[in-house]
């Protein structure tokens, strides 16, 4: 039984140990021009104490590490080990080894030689380019001529590792390749060379910053481009490396702020909204601000957070720029579709550093295709935009022209009308004058007449005054009468203040605190002072409105009510009627029937 599972054991592990390391025996050759080599398929072993040599490390079984399981904690400064195997057969043609990505800082590149390994080449970004055995701008190592299958290895440090790919290319193909790239790199780089001076040409000429943004974003672009794909660190500044990883940096956020600017006053987005604006803003502000933040070590990289980021910002000002064309600004439309084209370049550039595609030389420059193209459809929306307003400004000068005509004929027809006025105005003065003589005459007998008729007036209002107030008190005495009729008579508190003052006037004054009979006006309105204690006696006191907080003719007819019904209404009818709070009623209603009782006159 212990032998059975002695075997069962030795086999299993002798099945994981094939599986683990078939991506061992993978061996390259040089079918055609040239041979695609994926560095995530490749063994690799990571040595986190840097215990190994150049001896031990062919010793070590362990090539089973995923470099995409790194971690930042343990891994950091590790060195990476990888190998692989290269079958040049019958092939006679000189071959190198190409790095795609050559902003690696340090790359040794090793040859299997017996039991030991020989150095066959160490370069990176971190040493000058004028340093390297050839010119070429990416980095390039020849591999020495033997038959038969050779072993390679090749060791970076973990904290320069991001990812690369490797061709293994004939002398020919690497020329052809080589050829395609610097056609394509001088047509891109002449392009935006020329928009950029052609643009700061037109600033000093127009004055108008718009230009000079977009020549900013334009030359960010070219300093982006020339540190990412090596053009700057081969040509520009070959002796100074550390410029290309700073700028490679730095350009990442400065690219989107430089845009950002721009494309806010292209599109004109404070005419579309305050809250749209600063919408805009915080979504670009958010992007650029963690961009600036990973680069310089503030927060952790996370890719999903910055592609959330990304997009957003970039789907703000797509709408914007949506928005912008349908208020009618035509040259917005064109703006889209530059910015559409740089959405689409910054998808397929990640799909190939996803490795979803695989890297070629249409490809591996998405990115300054996606630049060249939204610059070359930008500058037209700039030239567009441009004509549109010299038309604008053309209309306006011919419409002001016309108008400038019309004002001074218009002038001149004034000028004839006013003399003919002012000489038919004299006449008519002198008419006037005669009428005014004639009729001043006329105002003094009638004001005569109205003085008379105005004594007679007098008589009648005062007689026509004490009938109102006889028709009022009838008025108020009559029972049935609507809520409207009531609120008529007594249309605010001066009119209910009136009514309390005739009653408590029915019988002499006597002074609630010293019953002195004589009083002065107090202080509010028909309230009373005492003479002797200076007590001032408000309209209200002694009445059951005495600290009533409501309207008093709402009070006033909610009593109406209570003594019309015999005081059968509820304090809820009673408030609904009359427009009281259900408590203030109650309180009232309690208040009047403990006081008088149901069996008061009915004269309320």
């Amino acid at each position: 039984m212990d032998m059975s599972r002695i075997l069962f054991v030795t086999c299993l592990f002798c099945c994981l140990h094939v599986v683990g390391n078939s991506k061992q025996k993978q061996v390259y050759s040089l079918t055609d021009e040239y041979v695609f080599i994926d560095d995530a398929t490749l063994p690799a072993h990571i040595d986190r104490e840097h215990q190994h040599t150049l001896k031990t490390i062919l010793h070590t079984n362990d090539w089973n590490y995923n470099p995409a399981q790194f971690s930042y904690n343990s891994d950091l400064d590790a060195n990476l080990w990888f190998r692989f195997s290269f079958n040049r057969g019958d092939e006679k043609k000189g071959c190198v080894i190409h790095l795609y990505n050559g902003l690696i800082p340090l790359f040794k590149l090793y040859k299997k030689q017996g039991k030991r390994l020989e150095l066959i080449d160490s370069l990176g970004s971190l040493f000058p380019h004028t340093q390297r055995a050839n010119g070429y701008r990416d980095a390039i190592i020849e591999l020495p001529y033997e038959e038969g299958v050779v072993e390679y290895y090749f060791m970076v440090n973990a904290k320069y590792y991001h990812g690369f790919d490797i061709a293994i290319r004939s002398y020919e193909n690497l020329f052809n390749y080589a050829l395609k790239e610097y056609y394509l790199l001088g047509a891109y780089y002449g392009i935006l060379v020329l928009v950029l001076l052609y643009n700061l040409l037109y600033f000093f000429q127009v004055r108008d910053k718009l230009y000079l943004l977009y020549g900013f974003y334009v030359f960010v672009a070219i300093l982006s481009s020339a540190s990412t794909d090596l053009t700057g660190y081969w040509n520009m500044w070959p002796n100074h490396p550390a410029w290309s990883k700073f700028l490679v940096d730095q350009t990442r956020w400065l690219i989107g702020v430089s845009f950002v600017l721009y494309a806010l006053h292209f599109l004109q987005v404070r005419q579309l909204g305050y809250k749209w604006f600063w919408c805009v803003v915080a979504t670009s502000g958010l992007y650029i601000a963690y961009n600036f933040c990973v680069i310089n070590g503030l927060l952790p990289v996370s890719v999903w957070l910055f592609l959330a980021l990304l997009y957003s910002h970039l789907v703000f000002l797509w709408l914007s720029g949506w928005k912008s064309w349908r208020a009618g600004k035509s040259a917005s439309g064109i703006f889209l579709i530059g910015l559409s084209m740089m959405v689409l370049a910054f998808a397929g550039y990640y799909l190939r550093y996803w490795e979803l595609i695989k890297v070629n030389v249409p490809n591996q420059f998405v990115l300054h295709y996606g630049i060249l193209a939204e610059v070359l459809v930008l500058t037209y929306a700039m030239s567009y935009r441009y004509k549109k307003e010299r038309q604008i400004r053309i209309q306006v000068l011919e419409e002001k022209a016309l108008s400038d005509e019309q004002l001074i004929e218009q002038l001149r027809l004034n000028e004839e009308l006013k003399d003919k006025v002012n000489l038919e105005l004299e006449e008519k003065v002198q008419e006037k004058t005669k009428e005014l003589m004639s009729a001043n005459k006329t105002l003094q007998e009638q004001a005569l007449n109205i003085q008379t008729m105005n004594d007679e007036l007098a008589k009648l209002n005062g007689e026509l005054y004490m009938d109102k107030k006889k028709e009022k008190n009838a008025r108020v005495l009559r029972k049935n009468m609507s809520k409207e009729e009531f609120l008529d008579i007594f249309q605010n508190n001066v009119k209910c203040y009136h009514l309390l003052n005739e009653l408590k006037n029915t019988s002499s004054y006597t002074c609630k605190k010293c019953g002195h009979h004589q009083y002065s006006k107090g202080t509010g309105l028909l309230s009373k002072r005492c003479t002797s204690c200076g007590y001032n006696e408000s309209i209200t006191t002694g009445t059951i409105f005495k600290g009533f907080r409501s309207p008093l003719p709402k009070g006033f007819y909610m009593i109406y009510l209570l003594v019309e019904s015999r005081f059968e209404m509820t304090s809820t009818d009673l408030a609904k009627v009359s427009g009281l709070g259900t408590k203030t009623a109650w309180k009232l209603h309690k208040e009047v029937e403990q006081k008088f009782g149901k069996n008061h006159s009915n004269n309320w």
